[in-house]
């Protein structure tokens, strides 16, 4: 699974997370956008590029209440990940979530202050380095774990 930032627009991003869904080519992969309104067309947009599921979850807020209620989480809760990839650079309370209730073994994330335990990958980059900066940074770490 990879979880995307609400704030980033993904499509912009669409030929380095092509190169993620590269590095794990025998696994089925879902891409999470949280943020997107149903039917947007947004959604089929990142689908076409990426060539994989995208879900967006309903949640209206990145608070417990709506985590656990959410319908769509719960759904994807019953599957089984072998990778949860964070591509959010600050703190996720759904990627912490996601974490804890599907255990993945394979837990990867940028680096996080308080919130190291949960991934057993992390990548650390420069404050104030662009997003898309770090997308290549972490990219270049996993390739090179990889190899």
């Amino acid at each position: 699974m990879i979880s995307c930032p609400v704030k980033e627009e993904v499509t912009l991003h669409a030929p380095t997370l092509l190169k993620f869904i590269k590095l794990f080519p025998r696994q089925n992969v879902t891409v999470l956008h949280p943020g997107l309104k149903k039917y947007n067309p947004e959604q089929n947009k990142i689908q076409l590029a990426l060539h994989h599921p995208v879900i967006s979850p309903n949640i209206p807020k990145q608070n417990l209440w709506s985590i656990l209620r959410s319908k769509s989480l719960k759904e994807l809760t019953q599957q089984k990940f072998d990778v949860l990839l964070d591509l959010d650079p600050d703190f996720s309370l759904l990627n912490i979530y996601l974490c804890l209730r599907l255990h993945p073994p394979i837990r990867i994330s940028f680096s996080k202050s308080k919130i190291n335990w949960i991934y057993n990958f992390q990548y650390n980059e420069k404050p104030g380095t662009p997003y898309n900066d770090k997308l290549t940074g972490l990219l270049q770490f996993l390739q090179n774990l990889i190899s």
